[in-house]
């Protein structure tokens, strides 16, 4: 790859592979020597992974800014280490099971809209 050419790259980032590995997987068989990538995924999440090349590595900052849409999957009643799907379950919860309406109405109250996420 000449130094000249700069540009950016839409990769459908698979499980099991961080978004350095990505980059990293990139990076040598293209050539690449400034490479980088404007958000995090976790190792366990799929999606699309904007790749910076070149001088455009510059903009990521821009891309900070952008709003992320998440889209999940919840198992409700359980419990892991990390809070994730990576670690084993530690608590199982055997109460009362909301149905379907009433989780719907608490995420519609409580997560939509603008948030502000706190890491546990």
């Amino acid at each position: 790859m000449k130094p000249s050419q700069n540009f950016f790259l839409l990769v459908d980032k698979p499980a099991g592979f961080t978004s350095f590995d990505v980059c990293a997987k990139l990076r040598k068989p293209l050539g690449i020597k400034r490479i980088g990538h404007t958000g995090t995924l976790d190792p366990f999440a799929t999606g699309l992974l904007v790749i910076a090349v070149g001088k455009c590595t510059k903009l990521i900052p821009l891309f900070e800014k952008d709003i992320k849409t998440y889209r999940t999957q919840i198992l409700l009643g359980k419990t892991s280490e990390t809070l994730d799907p990576e670690s084993e379950i530690i608590d199982c919860h055997n109460g009362y099971v909301p149905c379907l309406e009433e989780i719907e109405k608490l995420l519609k109250e409580k997560f939509t809209g603008n948030i502000t996420q706190i890491p546990p």
